[in-house]
């Protein structure tokens, strides 16, 4: 079974923010294959999650 990488409903800046965490945590060259942080790019529910969390902070700080 392929496996199929998870749709990004965000912006590119939301995008750009996500890419840049995944980067500072990347352990692929450690493990020698797909780290947790890219692996978590293959899974839709995580991904939407993220993103509200991201809407959530932004709309609980927008006050602020």
């Amino acid at each position: 079974m392929a496996a199929v990488a998870a749709v990004w409903r965000g912006d590119t800046i939301q995008l750009q923010a996500l890419l840049t965490a995944i980067e500072h945590h990347c352990a692929c060259k450690e493990l020698r294959g797909c780290c947790p942080a890219h692996a978590m790019l293959l899974e839709q529910r995580q991904i939407d999650h993220l993103l509200f969390l991201q809407w959530l902070f932004a709309r609980e700080n927008a006050g602020r």
